[in-house]
């Protein structure tokens, strides 16, 4: 960091030269400060800890909030020209005619085909939120515009019949992309039953809670931060072969990111372990970003650098395995998280009867094997709702 290279207005030799060969240095000292500017970062890492050209573009660009016609227009699976001609039309950018411009007629701000004309043309046809009705609109004023076009410049006269088909065929081409396992009939009403009917086919798994091997003792930990970063806290137990409670522990860690409250979730737990003589540990936890970086799968991010290296240097000796469990099989540890960020306290427990009833109550069905399921959806994945 530059804040640990630089203070009082000078760079610290001493330390470049540890670190850096004398051609850097030079290159670096010869850099001038504008100290009335405050300062801004033009890189970071990702969550893997590699500097790529995205995370340098979030950090650079200003992102504007999305509005409603912006949100509706474009759509990853329409024809980026068609998307393209639409957010035009909308900004009065649509090139045509100088006698057109002069009769100031445009992409009408009112719509038309309203009773009453209060309602903005780019509300009104861009309100629907399922992808046909989406995506109509868009196609509709797209197709105008080309059949527009070709009669204007190629002589062609502009045929209702021709516009349908092509919006039909361009609508039938989305769905598809979009649902490339359905079947689409070709009638056009027919086609919008059916989407009417299409639901996201919903999987679920049931996850459990399983006690160590003999001899070896569990730590399930999670970490919460509300608001990413935000107000985190952490917390965890841990459990012997029988799933008798040995300790647990709930902790409060002000401002910081899930990331960082996860870090330093286990490595309290770690050190629990450690100062009641506990060596052969199995870390359970629902981040698999964390999970992956101790098992050496992803390289070590510099924002949690610190806190990862504590964490493998109290692991070093003693038997840690590192697992990665569904958030769902961690609801008692994911309650002691939540726990140490509502209390704002640090405390470690030595008797289950001093937990609130509904960790226990969590503990005891964990215990007993009952499971939490986990619901998702997959992805271009669908069903017919006959219902």
């Amino acid at each position: 960091m530059v804040k640990d290279l630089y203070s009082s207005n000078h760079w610290n030799i001493v330390k470049l030269r540890r670190i850096l060969p004398q051609n850097i240095i030079n290159s670096i000292i010869s850099i001038e400060f504008n100290l009335a500017r405050k300062d801004i970062p033009i890189w970071t890492s990702d969550p893997s800890g590699k500097f790529i050209s995205k995370s340098a573009w979030h950090i650079v660009r200003r992102r504007k909030g999305t509005t409603l016609a912006s949100s509706k227009i474009w759509h990853k699976k329409m024809p980026f020209m068609i998307c393209f001609f639409m957010w035009r039309a909308l900004q009065n950018k649509i090139p045509s005619d100088d006698a057109v411009k002069r009769f100031g007629i445009y992409l009408p701000s009112i719509c038309n085909c309203c009773p009453i004309h209060k309602i903005e043309t780019s509300q009104h046809l861009l309100s629907e939120s399922k992808i046909a009705t989406q995506c109509l609109p868009v196609a509709i004023c797209g197709e105008i515009w080309k059949n527009r076009c070709r009669a204007r410049f190629e002589d062609k006269k502009m045929s209702t019949w021709f516009i349908i088909q092509q919006i039909n065929k361009l609508i039938s081409l989305v769905l598809k992309a979009q649902f490339p396992d359905v079947h689409m009939p070709s009638s056009w009403l027919d086609k919008c039953n059916k989407m009417e009917n299409l639901r996201p086919i919903t999987h679920s798994l049931a996850v459990y809670w399983h006690k160590p091997s003999p001899n070896w003792i569990k730590l399930n930990v999670d970490g919460c931060s509300k608001g990413n970063p935000g107000s985190a806290g952490g917390g965890g137990i841990i459990r012997d072969h029988t799933g008798k409670m040995i300790k647990a522990f709930v902790e409060f860690y002000g401002q910081c990111s899930n990331n960082v409250a996860e870090a330093n979730a286990i490595w309290k737990g770690v050190n629990i372990c450690k100062d009641f003589g506990l060596p052969r540990v199995v870390v359970e936890s629902d981040s698999l970003l964390i999970i992956n970086i101790l098992n050496g799968r992803l390289k070590l991010p510099w924002k949690i650098r610190e806190i990862m290296s504590k964490i493998m240097r109290d692991t070093s000796h003693g038997e840690f395995v590192f697992i990665h469990i569904y958030r769902e099989g961690n609801s008692t540890a994911d309650m002691f998280a939540n726990w140490g960020e509502d209390s704002k306290i640090s405390f470690i427990f030595t008797e289950a009867t001093s937990l609130p009833s509904k960790v226990r109550a969590s503990m005891q069905l964990e215990l007993d094997g009952f499971p939490n399921f986990r619901f998702r959806s997959k992805r271009n994945q669908f069903a017919i709702d006959d219902s």
